[in-house]
């Protein structure tokens, strides 16, 4: 099983790309000086939108190849 660890951070910006093959994916800027990568595999591309610069989140993530920061969930830091 892979091993996961869990954030707090704010996103900064958002950027889309395009794999070689083809595939998108997104890479999240986030107040913490890390990228995260976010890719179909892992995050339906449906729930992107859900994605926003400005806000906080709780984010789930493992380490891919090359120390990689994926993001494997997310959910909307409330208020409070």
């Amino acid at each position: 099983m892979t091993e996961t660890r869990e954030i707090t951070c704010q996103i900064i910006n958002i950027f889309k790309k395009v794999a070689v093959n083809g595939s998108n994916y997104l890479i999240l800027e986030v107040d913490n000086d890390s990228d995260i990568f976010v890719f179909a595999s892992k995050i339906s591309p449906a729930t992107w939108k859900d994605l926003k610069i400005g806000r906080a989140y709780y984010l789930t993530l493992e380490e891919g190849k090359g120390g990689l920061n994926i993001l494997n969930s997310f959910e909307v830091r409330k208020r409070g």
